[in-house]
């Protein structure tokens, strides 16, 4: 035979032993080993507990935190819609003449019977807070309510400025004035000044 192949007796020793790691690995697996390995077994078992245990904590983790940036996602995007319908009413009304308005030629006011029994909302709000808030005549002048969040003002769900026709959606307050910020550019589509 050449010495580049092995022998039929190489093979047959190759065979056997993996079929030994097999057997061995085997028993292994199911703690059946002799020795002092079978005290181990309740240690092994907690262990494996423990690490099952960490890994679905850490899924049922990140699976809560997904969802809940979902459903603030799902929020920002309803609000963002309602302010969309809002100002579409808005302009449909001071192009028709059908509401009263103002010198500046926008409505005077928003009026929720415009939206037939189902008025835009905000879903970052209350349920229980007022509808829309009028900016005040010392307000006319601004693009945004002086304060962002549900704090400001009367805790209204949206900042109606009449002079301009502008309407903003306020935003909860969070745990630093730059998310509260961040939160009402993405709804409003413009940085609070």
């Amino acid at each position: 035979m050449s010495r580049f192949l092995p022998s039929r007796v190489d093979e047959h020793d190759t065979r056997q032993s993996v079929r030994d790691a097999h057997v061995w690995m085997s028993l292994t697996l199911l703690g059946q080993r002799s020795g002092s390995e079978p005290a181990m077994r309740p240690i092994r078992l907690s262990i494996d507990f423990l690490i099952i245990g960490t890994v679905a904590g850490a899924l049922v983790l990140g699976l809560r935190t997904h969802q809940t940036a979902l459903a603030e996602r799902s929020a920002v995007e309803s609000t963002r819609a309602s302010i969309a319908q809002i100002e579409a009413e808005i302009g449909i009304r001071a192009t028709l003449g059908n509401a009263p308005l103002n010198e500046f030629g926008h409505p005077e006011a928003v009026q929720q019977a415009w939206f037939d029994d189902c008025a835009p909302c905000n879903a970052l709000a209350s349920e229980s807070a007022p509808w829309i808030e009028y900016a005040l005549p010392f307000e006319f002048g601004r693009e945004h309510p002086r304060d962002p969040t549900f704090r400001g003002g009367r805790g209204a769900m949206f900042w109606y400025n009449p002079m301009k026709g502008i309407v903003r959606a306020r935003v909860p307050e969070t745990a630093s004035d730059e998310a509260a910020r961040a939160l009402y550019a993405e709804v409003n589509g413009t940085a609070w000044e």
